[in-house]
């Protein structure tokens, strides 16, 4: 029986530090959308990786959000972009903001997600409603933007 618990307290933690991993967040819902208006300033090398952007996204949309009643940090950077964090009633969301140039071509291939911060204790399965109303909201500001997005 303690074999048992250890090994259910043990999956649970490796879930949990899934959380910050990239392989972990490309499994998930997200809303992906072309456009130029969040392209890069500043020039490739000032990027955190190559190719890897989304700083100008985060930048308009934490902002955006907070017109909408969504109050973000400041944008963080990640290998695979940038993200905003949000807090709401004790839970914590991570919101991606990830792009890259489309290769060949002039335009930028834009993606924004949300991951729910789990604990040990409650680990969870799908999208909290929370994390849906942060979604919609996302939506909502990009079609103020004039952009068109869908999830994938």
């Amino acid at each position: 029986m303690l074999g048992m618990i250890q090994g259910i307290f043990k999956q649970r933690a490796v879930n949990c530090l899934k959380f910050s991993f990239p392989e972990r967040l490309r499994r998930m819902s997200e809303i992906v959308f072309s456009t130029e208006r969040f392209a890069p300033g500043l020039p490739e090398e000032c990027q955190v990786n190559p190719n890897v952007l989304g700083f100008e996204l985060a930048c308009w949309l934490g902002p955006a959000l907070a017109k909408d009643g969504f109050v973000t940090s400041y944008p963080h950077p990640e290998d695979w972009g940038w993200y905003l964090d949000y807090s709401r009633e004790g839970k914590r969301f991570m919101i991606g903001c990830a792009g890259s140039r489309v290769e060949g071509e002039q335009r930028y291939e834009w993606r924004i997600f949300i991951e729910e911060a789990r604990s040990l204790f409650r680990p969870g399965k799908g999208a909290s409603a929370e994390a849906e109303a942060v979604m919609r909201a996302v939506l909502r500001c990009l079609e103020a933007e004039g952009v068109s997005a869908a999830f994938e």
